[in-house]
């Protein structure tokens, strides 16, 4: 049977795949299916970069890729950019890692595929023939860094796509590849529904990724965007009431309440630091409410339930109720919520009402 050029080199391409355990895990494990759908197409997966602690290794289902080599990542490559380029000064621990390069490199590796892994210092790109390429689960070039999913609810897209992009030093930076199909964000949708979304529909845009990496196809320049950084989503984590609308409130409450990534949601009540894991919003031009300066706790909310006794607070068009605890010292990374209590990305059913609302406003000001 003639085989053309281009199904030559699908048939004998040789992958590594680093695998991240920051990858969602929906009751399935998606780097098993990467693995699996790669091998489906064709392609040979050589080896994979893993932590000893990916739970890959106690998944039954992988057993059967037993000829897929693992190579352990030494702890320094688990590092954030400036400490892992810090350590990588010490000799000792230079000597390691390249001993470990060295390893892989035995294997006349063709491509790499980054799949939720951190980020590599330049030492590695020669590891493979091609390359690495990385998938990204947000709208590159718009919103890089490793929170695109926190951003694109605080941030209120639509619509949105992951993207395959090339490996260069800057993150999120090389040249993009393919990308998912579009994904539709709905009013409702939280960070994690987003990301799980995305991971699944990343599959896809891998192999088309690998595809168009064969058939030579030109590549989408990236270019400027938001840095979806943790750091940034920190500074984004408090409702400012001065400046946040009740849509803006409501999306910082899915982008934090929504999900658990040590982030919480805070405000400044009487100058005093409050963590919020839930609160419900009420958009009025109520004449009393309307009085009060944003900000302002304007009464304690009076009916039995969940919301018994919480702060009522002006917003700059409306009035939020928060579910809130006062700062007691404990850090923000130690604070944590039942999984029961994370937002789901569906309407909510309120427990309070705005009718008692009122009823709670005139009694503070009867007091």
């Amino acid at each position: 049977m003639n085989m053309n050029h281009n199904e030559k080199n699908k048939k004998s391409i040789k992958i590594l795949i680093y695998l991240g355990e920051t990858r969602p895990f929906d009751n399935r494990d998606y780097g098993l299916e990467l693995i699996i759908e790669l091998e489906k197409n064709g392609y040979e997966v050589s080896a994979l970069m893993i932590k000893k602690t990916d739970p890959i290794n106690q998944n039954p289902d992988a057993l059967s890729f037993k000829k897929i080599k693992k190579y352990f990542i030494p702890d320094v490559l688990t590092l954030n950019k400036p400490e892992m380029k810090e350590m990588l000064k010490k000799k000792e621990i230079s000597d390691e890692v390249n001993a470990w390069i060295d390893d892989i490199k035995k294997l006349d590796i063709d491509l790499g595929i980054i799949f939720f892994g951190y980020w590599l210092p330049p030492e590695m790109y020669n590891v493979t023939k091609m390359g690495f390429i990385n998938y990204h689960p947000g709208p590159l070039p718009y919103l890089k860094g490793i929170e695109p999913d926190t951003f694109i609810i605080l941030e209120g897209w639509k619509k949105v796509w992951g993207a395959v992009h090339k490996v260069v030093a800057n993150f999120d930076e090389g040249n993009i590849i393919a990308k998912t199909k579009i994904f539709k964000v709905s009013k409702y949708s939280t960070p994690v529904e987003v990301l799980v979304k995305l991971t699944s529909l990343g599959i896809d845009a891998i192999l088309k990724a690998v595809k168009n990496l064969l058939n030579n196809k030109p590549a989408q320049k990236g270019g400027e965007g938001t840095l979806a950084t943790f750091a940034g989503a920190k500074k984004e984590s408090y409702i400012q009431w001065d400046k946040d609308d009740i849509k803006m409130i409501d999306r910082k409450l899915r982008a934090f309440c929504g999900q658990d990534i040590k982030i919480k949601l805070k405000t400044f009540i009487n100058d005093r630091l409050y963590y919020v894991f839930n609160l419900e919003t009420y958009k009025t031009n109520d004449k009393i409410i309307r009085s009060f300066k944003e900000g302002t706790l304007i009464a304690f909310y009076l009916q039995e339930g969940k919301y018994y006794l919480q702060p009522v607070i002006k917003a700059k068009d409306g009035v939020v109720i928060l579910f809130a605890k006062e700062d007691n010292g404990v850090t923000e990374s130690e604070l944590y919520f039942n999984k029961e209590d994370l937002i789901a990305p569906k309407k909510r059913k309120y427990e309070t009402n705005f009718k008692m609302i009122k009823k709670s406003i005139i009694n503070n000001a009867q007091k």
